[in-house]
């Protein structure tokens, strides 16, 4: 999977234009735990290591670092292709 991500920021006015016809359907809480080294290794080199509802994600940085217009990360969720990015034994 490779996602891309773009952040805005809204005025008041265009966020009540995009919520306006919105129909709630559902509300969902989930806790992100983010891995690191002391150094902050992974954070300096754009790649996130988390832990979400005891799954563990992976995303690597994709795109150019000369243009950042968008963030593209190839996401990896199997555990056992990030153990072995990260050089860790199996069990």
């Amino acid at each position: 999977m490779i996602e891309i991500e773009k952040k805005f920021l809204l005025s008041t006015k265009d966020e009540k234009r995009l919520i306006k016809d919105a129909e709630f359907i559902s509300k969902k809480e989930f806790v992100d735990i983010y891995y690191d080294d002391k150094f902050f290794s992974l954070t300096k080199s754009d790649i996130w290591l988390r832990s979400r509802d005891n799954d563990f994600e992976l995303k690597l940085p994709l795109n150019n670092k000369g243009n950042r217009t968008a963030d593209k990360y190839k996401e990896i969720t199997n555990e056992k292709i990030i153990k072995k990015i990260f050089k860790i034994k199996f069990k």
